[in-house]
C-alpha cells in the first residue's frame, strides 16, 4: 500500500473512531387546522430535497399516518390555512431510543400544503365517513404534506422595481434579499440571519441598475446577473438554507483552495462499511465524510461542448460606442481582433475548437459568458452518505473528492450543488420510532480525471 492509500486508510479509521454523532432522532409533529391541533398516529418519513442550482429554498415534505375522520373533517376542509409544527428530538445511538439530553431540541413551524386534496366525504365511496367518530375507528391513512418556510412564503408574493444607483450588482442582490426577507415577518425566530457570499465578484460599480416595476423579488438576482454585467465567472445562484442566504458560483471548481470550511468526500467501495454508525468527523475548517453507498457519475460535458461549443465569440458593447475603430486619412479602419472577443474554456485534443457565437452577439456581460463555459466544463457525481447529518452542509460548499485509481489515491475538486436527505425509521412499531438519515450528495466536478 502506497503512502497516499495509507493517508486515506488513516482518515477512515479516524472517522470510525471519532465518537458518537447526533444523527439519530425522533420526530414529533402537530398539524394546526381551524384552531385544532391534530397529532398524527405515526410519522413515516421526513424528506428534504435541496437543489442548489435550480431552486432557491429547500423542498421539505413529511408523510404521516392520520385517522380518516380527522383527515376528512378537520384537515381537508381547511387545506388553505394549514400549519405544521415539527420537532426534531435528538436520541443517543443506543439500541433502545433514549433522548440525548446534551443536544438541543429543534422546533420549526411551517405553512403546509396537502399533496392530495381529494375529499372522501364528497366522493361518498366510503360508507363510514358519514360521521367523524365512526371514521376514526377505522385504520389510518398515509398523508403527505409539503412544508413551506414562512420567509419563502412571504418572498414569493413580493415585487420590487426602480432604479438603483452607484452600486455593484452584488451589492444590489444583497440589499434586496436582506430587506425583503424581513418585510412582513413578525416572529424573530424565523427571520433571516444574514447573507454569506462565497465567491469573488467583479466589483464594478454601476451608475444605475434598472429593475422593471412589479418584478418578483426572487427573480431579481438572476435578472441582475443576466442583464447588468454579471456577478461571478463560475455561474451564479442564491439559496436560503437554515435562515441564512448563500450567494455562490455553482461551477467554480477552484473554490476549494480559498474556502474557510470545505467538504472532503472519501469514496469507499460499496459494502465495505455498510451503513456505518459513524460516517463523518469535523474539524474547525473541514468536514470529512465517508461515501459508503452507491455512486453515480453523469458526464454530459462532451455532448455540451460538441453541440454548444467549447468557446464563445461576442462583440464588446463598450467598443461600439467608444473605441470601434481608428480614423486614418479620413477613413474609419475597424480591426476584427480589437472588437471581437473569442474565449476558449479548454482546447480540444484534436485542436478543432468550436467557438460559437453568443446568443447576445453584442454584450459587456463577460461573467455570464464565462459561467456558461464553466457549466460545459464539468460533470456531476452522486454519492450516498449513510447516517448523515445534512445540517453540516451549505449551498456551494467546496468539495475535495478522494477516489482510488490504479491502486493509488487521487483527488478531484468540485462544488456541492445538491443534497437529497431522507429520514426513515429503523425501528418497528408506532411509538418511540428511531429515525436515521441517508443523503445523496450531488457534486459538480472537473470533467477530466487525473491520469497515472
Amino acid at each position: 500500500m502506497n503512502i497516499q492509500q495509507s493517508v486515506v486508510q488513516r482518515e477512515i479509521e479516524a472517522i470510525i473512531n471519532s465518537g458518537s454523532k447526533p444523527v439519530v432522532c425522533r420526530w414529533d409533529i402537530q398539524i394546526h387546522a381551524n384552531g385544532k391541533v391534530i397529532v398524527p398516529l405515526v410519522v413515516m418519513n421526513v424528506e428534504c430535497e435541496s437543489n442548489f442550482i435550480l431552486n432557491y429554498a429547500d423542498l421539505l415534505s413529511i408523510e404521516v399516518g392520520l385517522l380518516e375522520g380527522d383527515l376528512n373533517y378537520d384537515i381537508i376542509p381547511h387545506k388553505a390555512a394549514l400549519e405544521v409544527t415539527i420537532r426534531r428530538i435528538p436520541l443517543t445511538d443506543a439500541v433502545m431510543p433514549v433522548v440525548d439530553d446534551y443536544s438541543g431540541v429543534e422546533t420549526f413551524r411551517y405553512s403546509a400544503t396537502l399533496y392530495d386534496n381529494q375529499s372522501g366525504i364528497l366522493e361518498g365511496n366510503a360508507p363510514n365517513l358519514h360521521d367523524q367518530q365512526t371514521a376514526n375507528r377505522g385504520s389510518y391513512l398515509p398523508v403527505k404534506l409539503q412544508l413551506v418556510d414562512p420567509v419563502i412564503e412571504q418572498l414569493r408574493m413580493q415585487t420590487v422595481g426602480g432604479i438603483f444607483r452607484n452600486m455593484t450588482a452584488l451589492d444590489l442582490v444583497i440589499y434586496l434579499l436582506t430587506k425583503y426577507s424581513v418585510t412582513g415577518i413578525r416572529e424573530s425566530g424565523v427571520k433571516v440571519k444574514g447573507v454569506t457570499v462565497l465567491s469573488q465578484s467583479t466589483g464594478i460599480v454601476r451608475k444605475h441598475i434598472a429593475i422593471p416595476h412589479l418584478t418578483p423579488v426572487m427573480s431579481v438576482p438572476d435578472i441582475v446577473h443576466q442583464q447588468h454585467g454579471g456577478i461571478f465567472a463560475g455561474g451564479f445562484h442564491y439559496y436560503l438554507r437554515r435562515q441564512q442566504w448563500y450567494i455562490y458560483a455553482p461551477y467554480d471548481i477552484k473554490a476549494y483552495a480559498r474556502s474557510k470550511r470545505s467538504l472532503t468526500l472519501i469514496t469507499v467501495p460499496a459494502n465495505r462499511f455498510p451503513s456505518p454508525e459513524r460516517s463523518y468527523r469535523e474539524t474547525p475548517t473541514q468536514l470529512f465524510v465517508m461515501a459508503t453507498g452507491d455512486s453515480k457519475h453523469i458526464d454530459l460535458s462532451e455532448q455540451a461542448q460538441l453541440n454548444e461549443g467549447n468557446g464563445v465569440r461576442f462583440i464588446d458593447a463598450d467598443k461600439v460606442f467608444e473605441d470601434w475603430g481608428k480614423v486614418d486619412n479620413n477613413r474609419l479602419i475597424v480591426t476584427r481582433g480589437d472588437n471581437v472577443n473569442e474565449i476558449i474554456s479548454e482546447s480540444r485534443p484534436n485542436k478543432l475548437n468550436y467557438v460559437k457565437e453568443s446568443k447576445q452577439r453584442i454584450t459587456t456581460n463577460y461573467m455570464r459568458e464565462y459561467g456558461e463555459l464553466a457549466r460545459r466544463s464539468g460533470s456531476f457525481i452522486h454519492h450516498v452518505w449513510e447516517n448523515a447529518n445534512p445540517d453540516l452542509l451549505y449551498p456551494g460548499m467546496p468539495v475535495k473528492l478522494m477516489y482510488l485509481q490504479n491502486n493509488s489515491a487521487e483527488e478531484i475538486y468540485g462544488i456541492l450543488v445538491g443534497v437529497h436527505a431522507f429520514n426513515t425509521a429503523e425501528t418497528k412499531g408506532m411509538a418511540n420510532r428511531r429515525f436515521i438519515t441517508n443523503a445523496t450528495l450531488t457534486v459538480f466536478i472537473n470533467r477530466h480525471l487525473t491520469t497515472t
